[in-house]
């Protein structure tokens, strides 16, 4: 990773596919995460369990590229919509996970 000191790197994991980005560290993170959790859900609803599986290296780029292209520009020009709508995700996301722990312990 030499050579992005200034920048950062935020990658989410679900199973066994890794969605990274990289930004200006100047960027807002939540719209960072945004774009990544936007990215994330079209893909999965897109190809999980089939074509995205057997794909060759590139070989989406044709047809999923725009589609990146599409969801950095909405999340570029609707930041206040993005960063409120991650704060949304976060908070339910806490609320779920004490209500778990609630639970279990």
């Amino acid at each position: 990773m030499e050579g992005i000191e200034s920048n950062y790197v935020s990658v989410l994991y679900p199973c066994f596919d890794a969605y990274c980005v990289v930004a200006v560290e100047s960027f807002d993170r939540h719209i960072v995460m945004a774009f990544l959790e936007r990215v994330k859900e079209d893909f999965t609803k897109r190809y999980s369990g089939g074509k995205a599986a057997t794909a060759t290296s590139k070989s989406l780029n044709k047809e999923f590229g725009p589609k990146l292209k599409e969801h950095m520009q909405y999340c570029v020009k609707h930041p206040e919509e993005v960063t409120k709508l991650a704060k949304v995700k976060v908070l339910y996301h806490q609320v779920n996970t004490e209500k778990l722990l609630v639970k279990v312990f």
